[in-house]
């Protein structure tokens, strides 16, 4: 990677600019070697917007494989220098149930002109600027229809940005017809024609959730927007952070680690909060609020065991088939996972019985979890049947081998267990 410094009037912006790599041939949906792209597929595509190929990179949640369960995605500006510790970011925040799992795309840019070029608007303090409406129309028009073609999405995402980046971000949060329903603009590069931009978004009805963040650095004009702001409201939603022991170079990872975790704050659901509520529609009631976040949170399978947990501990037992209708129509979808970890709750208490009828009233589709097989294959064993325990271990290890499951989970199923 190559970095150049961008000088302003106040000669104290630091700009970040990654140099991609030269354009390559059109792919047709076939990703290119992995030597190029480290964790993720690189594609290339044309644009009705933009001449030349264009080239994205796409990271899908650790599940992805396991079922037909849609995403909402994350865009990411720049992504050659960008994508790798955002999806990094995404991954790890989403395995351990901070945040709900994201498909996470890099949008390239072609080197340092393109760089310039594709995030600004025309202003004579930058040669070569002004493609900023170019990039967001090949967004919204090209590449935002060719995701949701290409892989399970739920319709809804968001954008994230760094430096030019962001300031590409926030132009896209003022536009009305704009797509996204969240923005995370780190260290944006608001001092550029003297700091046009802050007035407009201080000025405008803007909606959804942004996220802005600025490092030691001074003049870049980001904590004299977050003075502008207007308070956050029902419709629009803000938070800025500053990252004082950080520069413009290192507070990319913590930056947007922050504004992944600000914006699902209200996502995990830990035993104590749950144990404090009281009963299950008590629970159900508090929870409702996540089903209107913008990324159509499920249910994943850590809350799901959290959930579970939170029945055995508070004795509410005894009806276990109307409480999984009662959040599948709530939250469709959720009583399928709760399902499974209410099995594995009820294993580790010996609560054989309850775990056998949970086994049988369960649906069909439960037959292509490898989570599930797991939980019969223990079951069985429990009860000594340890030829059908054999088998039910057998199908868990060989749907998680061929749904491409991270290793850890393939460990976790103890392979080679009943043998």
């Amino acid at each position: 990677m190559k970095r150049i410094q961008l000088s302003h009037m106040l000669g104290c912006a630091w700009i970040l600019v990654a140099l991609g790599a030269p354009a390559l041939a059109l792919a047709n949906e076939k990703p290119l070697p992995v030597a190029q792209v480290q964790g993720a597929d690189m594609y290339t595509m044309s644009s009705t917007t933009i001449p030349g190929p264009r080239r994205y990179y796409v990271s899908l949640p650790e599940r992805y494989n396991a079922s037909n369960r849609r995403y909402s995605v994350l865009y990411v500006i720049d992504g050659d220098f960008q994508f790798e510790h955002v999806a990094a970011a995404v991954r790890s925040l989403a395995r351990t149930g901070r945040i709900e799992p994201l498909i996470v795309v890099g949008v390239a840019l072609n080197g340092e002109q393109e760089y310039q070029h594709y995030t600004t608007w025309t202003t004579d303090e930058l040669p070569g600027s002004g493609g900023a409406p170019q990039l967001l129309q090949f967004l919204q028009k090209d590449l935002l229809p060719r995701i949701q073609h290409q892989y399970r999405t739920t319709g809804h995402q968001a954008i994230a940005g760094y430096s030019l980046g962001g300031l590409l971000v926030l132009q896209a949060a003022l536009a009305k017809d704009s797509p996204f329903a969240a923005y995370y603009a780190m260290s944006p590069s608001l001092y550029l024609d003297n700091y046009a931009l802050n007035s407009k978004l201080a000025n405008a009805p803007l909606s959804g959730r942004l996220f802005l963040s600025v490092a030691n650095e001074q003049g870049m004009g980001v904590s004299e927007l977050a003075g502008m702001l207007k308070p956050s409201s029902e419709r629009f939603s803000w938070q800025f952070q500053q990252f004082a022991h950080d520069t413009h170079y290192s507070t990319a990872l913590p930056a947007i680690t922050a504004a992944l975790q600000w914006d699902f704050a209200d996502y995990s659901l830990e035993m104590p909060d749950l144990l404090a509520l009281g009963d299950e529609r008590a629970v159900l009631k508090a929870l409702s609020g996540k089903l209107q976040h913008w990324s159509q949170p499920q249910l994943g399978w850590l809350q799901a065991w959290n959930l579970a947990k939170y029945y055995v501990v508070s004795k509410q037992m005894d009806h276990l088939e109307q409480s999984l209708a009662m959040w599948e129509q709530a939250w469709p979808g959720s009583s399928l996972e709760l399902r499974v970890q209410l099995v594995k709750a009820c294993l580790k208490k010996q609560l054989l019985d309850t775990a056998q009828a949970l086994v049988d009233k369960a649906p069909v589709a439960l037959e292509q979890s490898h989570d599930w097989q797991k939980q019969r294959a223990d079951l069985f064993a429990a009860k000594g049947d340890m030829v059908a325990a054999k088998s039910a271990q057998k199908k868990a290890e060989q749907l998680a081998r061929e749904q491409h499951l991270a290793e850890w989970e393939f460990q976790e199923l103890a392979p080679g267990s009943y043998q």
